[in-house]
């Protein structure tokens, strides 16, 4: 279950995971949770479109309201694989997830970092209120069951995998069964989405272009929460970026690809870097080809730590204050190397610079980021094993 609205970015993600399922079961729903929210647009879907991107067996169920939705889930013992948010706008949807009486299953296998920038005030009262309350009052309302509780949750964490389990009300809740604190009621480990697909061979591994993956500035999450960047500054960071990457592709001699975020409009970003070549919903395959591979902040970036390449962070400061604490999360917590454009490039000896950036790959820092995050679960299929566990547990 997971809101349309991005759904060509939910589906190239998961691609190898719904592919497994598709393996697994008969048959299996994709179900639009969008116009099941609170002031939702009801914006119209190209289910055709989106039929073409799926296995043969896997129905797309696009309920326009409540009724829709519990009238198909009448007489039908569902398990549900939720993507669903505890937004305001998302508890409608939780509701009558309750209702409905449906399974609940998480699976949290991107392995990504995840952090909370407050560059202003108005950041942190607008998260607190949009963002964090709602979370809160989601979770409590779960245990109170008014919303459902999560039946299982897989995760590639490590971290929070152990502060889950060790989680005091978690242990009281699982010890009575009469006795409910907690949210969710299973916790599994499990490999990252990455590690799975590193594992299958289903892309090549070569060293053949630089990759810039890209960021949205004026993602719908930055506008609401620090604001919207003018057109004039967005075009000077593109300027910016452009400058580099000419540098960097004339120094190691290697053609460059940017790959825009899901939610970028591609013909702009075409506009902003003519010379190099832009693509879209390409990112993990052009990871796998990188010489180089540079970011912002972005979930996609786990692959280049998987496979060991040379990554490096670039900041901007003209981005705003809340995408410049992003851009410094990595390098602090897996020693990477990091690069400001608003600071003139100096790469005197380019292949001591290329040794400086691999030798970072070898680090504490790094290996522990790839060990607790990516491959947790030493070398097991997280997909097969996650698959296996839902049939072992709902379908007998």
């Amino acid at each position: 279950m997971v809101s349309f609205a991005d759904i060509k970015q939910y589906i190239n993600q998961k691609k190898y995971f719904i592919d497994k399922i598709s393996n697994s079961f008969d048959e299996f729903y994709l179900i639009n949770s969008e116009k099941l929210e609170y002031l939702s647009k009801k914006k119209e879907i190209d289910l055709k479109e989106i039929k073409k991107l799926l296995p043969t067996n896997c129905k797309v169920f696009d309920p326009v309201n409540s009724s829709e939705f519990l009238n198909f889930c009448e007489n039908k013992d569902l398990v549900i694989l939720g993507n669903i948010g505890r937004l305001w706008r998302h508890f409608r949807i939780h509701y009558l997830l309750k209702k409905s009486q449906s399974k609940l299953i998480y699976v949290q296998n991107l392995g990504n970092y995840q952090t909370t920038a407050y560059p202003k005030l108005r950041s942190f009262v607008l998260q607190l209120l949009l963002k964090h309350l709602p979370h809160k009052i989601t979770i409590i309302l779960s245990i109170l069951r008014i919303f459902p509780m999560i039946d299982l949750r897989f995760l590639s964490d490590k971290f929070n995998y152990e502060k889950a389990i060790n989680n005091f009300f978690f242990k009281i809740s699982n010890k009575n069964k009469y006795i409910n604190f907690f949210y969710t009621k299973e916790f599994v480990l499990v490999n990252s989405l990455a590690h799975d697909v590193s594992m299958s061979n289903e892309l090549t591994i070569s060293e053949e272009k630089i990759v810039m993956v890209d960021t949205n500035v004026n993602h719908k999450d930055n506008k609401l929460y620090s604001g919207i960047l003018p057109e004039d500054k967005v075009k000077m960071i593109y300027k910016s970026l452009e400058d580099f990457l000419k540098k960097i592709s004339k120094i190691y001699s290697k053609p460059v690809v940017v790959c825009v975020h899901p939610s970028q409009n591609i013909d702009k970003i075409k506009e902003y870097l003519k010379d190099f070549e832009v693509v879209k919903y390409k990112t993990k395959e052009n990871i796998y080809k990188s010489f180089l591979t540079f970011f912002y902040d972005t979930s996609a970036i786990v692959d280049a730590f998987l496979l060991k390449k040379r990554i490096i962070v670039l900041e901007n400061e003209m981005m705003g204050k809340s995408l410049t604490v992003l851009c410094n999360m990595y390098p602090k917590k897996t020693g990477i190397i990091k690069i400001n454009l608003n600071e003139k490039l100096d790469i005197s000896d380019k292949d001591l610079f290329l040794s400086k950036v691999q030798e970072t790959t070898k680090s504490n820092k790094f290996n522990k980021f790839v060990n607790n995050n990516l491959q947790s679960d030493g070398d097991h299929n997280g997909t097969e094993k996650t698959i296996k566990i839902i049939k072992s547990k709902f379908f007998y």
